[in-house]
């Protein structure tokens, strides 16, 4: 009796501290928002990707721009937040979704600038868990990609049938948009800058980077994700673009060393009669706005002028 008294207990222990390890890693990795994300001029995690005092201008010009507050509400019921800039002579719609805890007005404020001035209905979409929108688990585009579907069915529903529609994001938000193409009428334009190709791939990079086994921490990451966010994170980004219909920009640098070159060379490689890949040489992570301004913006402009 008394042994099973100490296996038992030594089970207990050995199952609350591995809940308490699930639960660490979900708040560190998954959950949102972490302190000072909302903040638009907290620009801790790009300063080395772009100039600071030009980032913190621009972002200071978009804050200054008149906007509308959409709402919608997601498959799973939560409240969902969107800035509109109004061109009222377009039919042109641009749905813009963030980074991994990023801000749509930071993340895409050069960018949104640019296609407000180019004549262009501009909509910056909080992903959930992020700024005015509800949730607390970033599912690294699982559940993020149905919400894409729900702003472009609201933008429909709001403008008409008739309503020219492309979707874009960066990191985060690029994946976001890949895992939703093959949800979407065939009819919307997609541009994704630095996604990567699959929720577990991600991941793996992520832990290698902090020097750790991926192998042995995946599983880890997993079952956080499940047991605290409800979420499993199966889905692999190159199968859904795969089965698209859509028209497909992919945007990548090549000295990223967060999602490397090659992620993006598998996405363009399974639909390449629908994906277009376009590659800036040198340059990190999801900086190829900022840093290659009017050649992004004149490919960009073309593309969604086809």
């Amino acid at each position: 009796m008394l042994v099973l008294i100490i296996v038992g207990s030594v089970l207990a222990t050995l199952l609350v501290a591995y809940i308490i390890i699930l639960f660490c890693i979900y708040k560190k990795f998954l959950y949102t928002p972490q302190k000072g994300q909302n903040d638009e001029h907290n620009i801790q995690g790009v300063l080395k990707l772009v100039d600071p005092q030009k980032l913190l201008m621009m972002v200071d010009k978009m804050l200054s721009i008149p906007y509308e507050d959409f709402y919608t509400t997601s498959y799973d019921g939560l409240k969902l937040h969107a800035y509109f800039y109004e061109n009222k002579n377009s039919n042109q719609y641009v749905i813009l979704f963030n980074g991994f805890r990023g801000t749509p007005r930071r993340d895409f404020s050069s960018r949104a600038m640019d296609l407000i001035k180019d004549g262009r209905n501009v909509i910056l979409c909080d992903l959930r868990g992020h700024g005015l929108s509800e949730g607390h688990t970033i599912s690294l585009g699982r559940k993020e990609q149905h919400d894409v579907v729900t702003w472009v069915n609201f933008v429909r529903e709001k403008f008409g049938k008739d309503a020219k529609i492309a979707v874009g994001g960066t990191s985060l938000g690029a994946t976001t948009v890949l895992l939703a193409s093959d949800k979407l009428p065939e009819d919307i334009k997609i541009f994704a800058d630095s996604a990567y190709p699959s929720e577990k791939g991600m991941v793996k990079r992520i832990i290698e980077r902090k020097k750790m086994n991926p192998n042995f921490c995946w599983p880890f990451v997993y079952m956080a994700a499940l047991v605290f966010g409800h979420v499993r994170l199966i889905d692999n980004t190159a199968e859904n673009v795969a089965k698209s219909k859509c028209k497909i920009l992919l945007v990548h640098c090549t000295a990223d060393t967060i999602v490397p070159m090659e992620m993006n060379k598998k996405l363009f490689e399974a639909n390449k009669e629908h994906v277009q890949l376009v590659f800036y040489e040198g340059l990190q992570h999801a900086s190829a706005y900022f840093n290659e301004h009017e050649k992004y913006q004149k490919m960009l402009n073309e593309f969604l002028d086809k």
